[in-house]
């Protein structure tokens, strides 16, 4: 199962959940708390130590940024 991590107002984030949703792929969904200026979880940090939003892991894959994330998605 892939799991997307973006925060709610994030217009990426809104389309990748938009292609997801249209290629009724499952997800899970994790929040990560940027604009209350928290740091991300220890969990995040370990994939994605240089903290960009948004981010996906699929079967341990992980892939970065909007665009890539759409490519990818587009391919599979």
């Amino acid at each position: 199962m892939i799991t997307l991590y973006g925060y709610r107002s994030s217009p990426c984030a809104a389309k990748v959940r938009a292609v997801l949703a249209d290629m009724a792929i499952a997800r899970d969904s994790k929040l990560v708390k940027l604009v209350e200026k928290e740091d991300p979880r220890p969990e995040y940090l370990k994939f994605n130590p240089e903290r960009v939003v948004l981010a996906m892991i699929d079967d341990g894959k992980t892939i970065l940024a909007t665009t890539t994330l759409l490519e990818y998605l587009d391919t599979t």
